[in-house]
């Protein structure tokens, strides 16, 4: 496209302006949980999609009394190691490895999208007061069809005004120390359904006298707005949906 051209004009190795300043490179090694024996391979993201959750394996807390998720609790959620199903090329005896994960490459921005639309399965037959279960036992009968739904999850999320990446997922020796990142801009969704609703946006930008300030955005219009109001007010917990970090240099 035009931009790569741009940037591949002066006969330089061919890159992307979008990935040089978004890219993110994983380093995935899996571990055979039988033998130890272990291979890598490497994952490129632009964005990484975190989870949304309410605390639910705090079993003896209170709904109402569990603290409130956190960006980071999302971030260490996506690097936690994980037990998957696979064979091991090595002993052919093993049936599950151990993922773990390194980042290799960083980017200048990161885009986080918050996992709040999920897709669930309803029945499509009205249950009578006789109902029987939708696994088609009652004979001559088929199993009750099936429609996926798509919810939205509407718990408030608590935005940090930083981070270091470093307490979430081991980042590689050669990347240096800078592993900071500051909010930058967060967008949010106020609807039901991922294909309607509104979306508007606060952001960071610099004022006329250089200092930095906070700007709320809604279709044409734009608001001077502070970044307290941003990070505790309720209504923005519950709709902010994509958050732009940038790496502190």
């Amino acid at each position: 496209d035009e931009v790569e051209k741009e940037v591949t004009s002066d006969g330089a190795e061919k890159t992307n302006a979008t990935d040089d300043f978004f890219r993110t490179d994983i380093q995935v090694c899996l571990k055979c949980n039988s033998c130890g024996y272990e291979r890598t391979m490497q994952e490129m993201h632009r964005h990484l999609s975190i989870e949304v959750d309410r605390h639910e394996k705090l079993e003896d807390e209170e709904e109402d009394s569990r603290p409130l998720w956190k960006v980071e609790d999302g971030l260490k959620n996506f690097f936690l190691p994980t037990q998957l199903e696979a064979s091991c090329e090595k002993c052919k005896e093993g049936t599950s490895v151990t993922r773990e994960n390194k980042i290799v490459s960083r980017p200048k921005a990161l885009i986080l999208q918050l996992k709040r639309f999920v897709v669930r399965e309803r029945s499509q037959i009205k249950r009578s007061n006789s109902a029987v279960p939708n696994n088609g036992s009652e004979e001559g009968k088929p199993p009750a069809p099936v429609e996926m739904i798509i919810s939205k999850n509407k718990d408030p999320v608590l935005i940090s005004e930083d981070f270091d990446l470093r307490d979430m997922v081991e980042l590689d020796t050669s990347l240096g120390k800078d592993s900071v990142y500051k909010l930058s801009s967060v967008v949010h969704h106020h609807g039901v359904t991922p294909s309607s609703g509104h979306y508007t946006a606060d952001a960071i930008r610099t004022s006329l006298d250089g200092e930095p300030e906070w700007v709320s955005f809604d279709d044409g219009q734009a608001l001077p707005s502070k970044l307290s109001k941003l990070l505790k007010n309720p209504k923005n917990q519950r709709t902010s949906y994509l958050l732009l970090y940038t790496l502190e240099a």
